[in-house]
Formats: structure tokens, C-alpha cells, sequence
């Protein structure tokens, strides 16, 4: 295990200096960025855990921006409903997927024509185990 160690260590300093070579010779004159932001650019780092929380205020984020877009212009949605961030809040499936450990709301349309409100066709007649646990993370968010 500790020659990969090792070898892993000795590939990213030559990865490294190739890359503040390259930064030296042809960058550093032509653009104007800094040899740091050229580095992280380039060796991208990483993003680290998403949290349950961050994911959710991100969905939530979306699901407000797509129904703000809706209702600004129904018109423009008539076909489908989809926005650009996708299905308002009221024709987006009400069903709580629990995938990696994290919880998530379908980004199905409701099957509006076959009298569907809340879910999609693939969930109108599956259970819903984690949605009390879902809407207690929304409610602790929303406070």
C-alpha cells in the first residue's frame, strides 16, 4: 500500500511542475489569472460530502425558481409545464425518493390525465414510507 502511496505521490509533483512549467511559459504573460487560480483550475479539488441539509435547500431553491418561472409565464409552459428548472411545485411528483442516504422528491410530472394530483405515473400507487421524515427536514429548513 505505501509504494502506491509513493508512486501516486511522485506522479502529482511532476503533474505539478509540468503544470507550473506550462503556467511560466505560455499563461503567465497571455492571461490575466494568477498561478493559483491556474493550478486549482487545472487540479480540480474536491467538493467534499453534501450534506442532507445543502441538498435539500438546493432542491427547495429550484423548486421555487421553477415555480416562480411558471407563474410568471404560464403561457410559454402550456405543452408540458417544464421550466428551465423544472416542474413547478404543484404538477411536480409528491413521492420521496431515499437514495445514497439522502432524501429527494421525484422530478416527475403528475399524471394529470389519468386523475394523478401528487404523483407521477411510475409512483401513483406506491407507498410513500419518507415523507413524514422528509417534511420534517423541509420544516427545520424553513424555520
Amino acid at each position: 500500500m505505501s509504494v502506491c502511496k509513493e508512486n501516486a505521490k511522485q506522479i502529482r509533483e511532476i503533474e505539478t511542475k509540468i503544470a507550473k512549467y506550462i503556467f511560466n511559459s505560455y499563461i503567465k504573460e497571455k492571461c490575466k489569472i494568477s498561478q493559483a487560480e491556474f493550478m486549482s483550475k487545472l487540479f480540480f479539488k474536491s467538493q467534499g460530502v453534501i450534506t442532507q441539509e445543502e441538498l435539500l435547500k438546493d432542491e427547495l431553491k429550484l423548486l421555487d425558481k421553477a415555480t416562480e418561472a411558471y407563474d410568471s409565464h404560464p403561457e410559454k409552459y402550456i405543452n408540458n409545464k417544464k421550466t428551465v428548472f423544472g416542474y413547478p411545485d404543484e404538477y411536480r411528483c409528491h413521492h420521496i425518493i431515499y437514495k445514497k442516504h439522502k432524501f429527494t422528491r421525484c422530478k416527475n410530472k403528475v399524471d394529470e390525465e389519468n386523475g394523478g394530483d401528487m404523483f407521477c405515473l411510475h409512483h401513483w400507487d406506491s407507498e410513500n414510507p419518507y415523507e413524514k421524515e422528509y417534511q420534517k427536514l423541509v420544516d427545520k429548513i424553513e424555520e
